[in-house]
């Protein structure tokens, strides 16, 4: 009977060592190659590309922010969407947190990331803002301000 509960105890430790070294194993996989690091402002460059184009609808200003990993690892990012429709105007602000994770073989994430919108040039009550929120710091970009830059230059 001793010799039974010994050998019973022996094999639930190591059972318990094995299920302890597969979860480690798993979320140690899991923060290297899906939730990543947080990016600092010095990992990546933002750009910023504008561009008109028109159609049956009108005339539209797009306007696209290139996002680039600088330190060689994948970008992934989590991107969230808030609509705020006051009396005065209605505004739809992103904001996008940055990640890096480290490249998969198999897999083309890339290490560059755009996102953006269209403007009718003609409407002005629509505000548009984009938020990059990093490690250190965040950059708010207001579309509105970048489109009548633009269009002051033109």
């Amino acid at each position: 009977m001793e010799k039974t509960k010994t050998r019973a105890i022996k094999i639930a430790a190591i059972s318990v060592g094995i299920l302890s070294f597969v979860t480690a194993a798993a979320l140690i996989c899991l923060k290297l190659f899906y939730w990543g690091f947080a990016v600092s402002a010095d990992d990546i460059a933002i750009a910023c590309d504008i561009s008109e184009y028109s159609n049956n609808t009108g005339d539209f200003i797009d306007v696209e922010f290139n996002v680039t990993l600088k330190n060689g690892m994948s970008l992934m990012h989590d991107t969230s969407v808030c609509m705020d429709f006051a009396d005065d105007c209605d505004c739809r602000y992103e904001y996008i947190t940055p990640r890096a994770v480290f490249k998969i073989p198999f897999d083309d994430l890339g290490s560059t990331a755009s996102f953006g919108c269209s403007v009718d040039k003609n409407s002005s009550g629509f505000k548009n803002e984009f938020n990059f929120i990093l490690k250190d710091t965040s950059y708010n970009y207001d579309v509105n301000e970048i489109v009548e830059d633009y269009l002051q230059d033109a």
